[in-house]
């Protein structure tokens, strides 16, 4: 599975070492005292998802490492299937529930019967009219309007509003964008 997501052939012994890799580094983290949150992507069954999920119990169960469980935005039902099923394997029962405003997600806290603590995000196609009503790729965006996100070119800073393009349209620079009609759109929707 690891080695689908992979845009070069690689080999099944290069897929488990990284694996590993990756779970080493999330326990040097945790161990040192930072605060680790691991993504897991729903994109396959819900077993392979608690495979990953009973892989890193024993990290979070010593240091707090946070799981958070995420939909797959190419095959959204599926992947809220899958991360339904999840939790009632766990006996999981919701605890908090967070909408970020003008974004396209929501993050709910839930407890497994267990006692362990995971996260799942859920992120929905939320288009916001100023950047993506006109947008060439619209039709094939599975996300829509995330958030804003800060970026900084040969040091100078500038807004992203979109995932998929790199048009000037959607990244604009900082001072720019802070007049223009889009961060007003934006405001207006932080403020309602």
């Amino acid at each position: 599975d690891f080695l689908r997501l992979e845009s070069q052939a690689k080999s099944i012994g290069w897929a488990f070492a990284s694996l590993e890799n990756q779970k080493s580094n999330c326990y040097k983290a945790c161990s040192s005292g930072l605060n680790v949150r691991v993504n897991i992507v729903a994109y396959s069954n819900a077993d392979k998802v608690m495979s990953v999920i009973n892989m890193l119990s024993d990290i979070q169960s010593e240091f707090g490492l946070r799981i958070r469980i995420l939909n797959d935005l190419s095959r959204i039902e599926s992947s809220r299937n899958n991360i339904k099923t999840i939790c009632q394997k766990l006996g999981a029962i919701k605890n908090s529930e967070t909408l970020r405003k003008a974004s396209s997600n929501k993050v709910e806290t839930w407890v497994s019967e267990s006692g362990m603590v995971f996260e799942t995000k859920e992120e929905y196609p939320y288009y916001l009219d100023g950047i993506c009503q006109n947008c060439s790729v619209k039709n094939i965006c599975h996300e829509g309007f995330y958030g804003l996100r800060l970026e900084s070119r040969q040091g100078e800073y500038f807004i992203r509003l979109c995932a998929y393009k790199n048009s000037s349209d959607v990244l604009i620079p900082f001072k720019k964008f802070l007049s223009s009609n889009i961060a007003e759109e934006y405001l207006r929707l932080l403020v309602d």
